[in-house]
């Protein structure tokens, strides 16, 4: 570590140019957009269109490199075109499925963690469509069609926003096939 800090110090005062931070992220926006994935047949949700988010208010952080995904975050991305119904638990445990209204709501499950789904959600959540976040792998676990954006950076929430309302194709492949859903051991 200590020959790789000398050969390649930082730079103090580096003088990061707006054009150069703007063409950077429409890059990074470009990329977040193209990476998008659907596992399965996505549906249009047509803007203003009515449906219910069922997310993790606050996603554990890793313990590797950053925090987990804030509900807030999603939420303020998904609701800039669609109306929402936002059903929050604060652990996978706390939620029981069938609580949920039946009255046929196009219900949308957030994965924000890089957990697995365990057996029993595997049997007893039924979302309209699962949008896989963090861990492409939790697209496998749940049976329903999934949005997969491998990250939840502001411009990968855009971008599924986009995708949902239409704006946009999922036109990424998954770089593996995903495997059964996940057998708690």
């Amino acid at each position: 570590m200590d020959a790789l800090i000398r050969r390649h110090p930082s730079l103090d005062g580096y003088d990061y140019a707006a054009e150069q931070r703007a063409a950077d992220a429409a890059l990074f926006a470009d990329a977040w957009t193209r990476a998008l994935t659907a596992r399965g047949e996505i549906p249009t949700l047509a803007a203003g269109q009515r449906l219910r988010l069922v997310v993790q208010d606050q996603a554990p952080s890793d313990g590797v490199s950053e925090e987990g995904l804030a509900a807030d975050a999603l939420i303020a991305a998904l609701s800039r075109r669609h109306a929402l119904e936002v059903v929050r638990f604060q652990e996978r445990a706390m939620l029981d499925w069938s609580t949920l209204p039946q009255d046929g709501l196009f219900t949308v499950l957030a994965s924000t963690t890089r957990e697995r789904y365990g057996q029993r959600e595997q049997q007893s959540w039924k979302p309209d469509l699962h949008l896989a976040l963090w861990n492409p792998y939790a697209a496998a676990d749940i049976a329903a069609p999934a949005l997969i954006s491998y990250g939840f950076a502001d411009a990968a929430l855009f971008a599924a926003s986009r995708c949902l309302a239409g704006e946009i194709a999922a036109a990424g492949r998954l770089p593996v096939d995903l495997g059964q859903p996940h057998q708690e051991q």
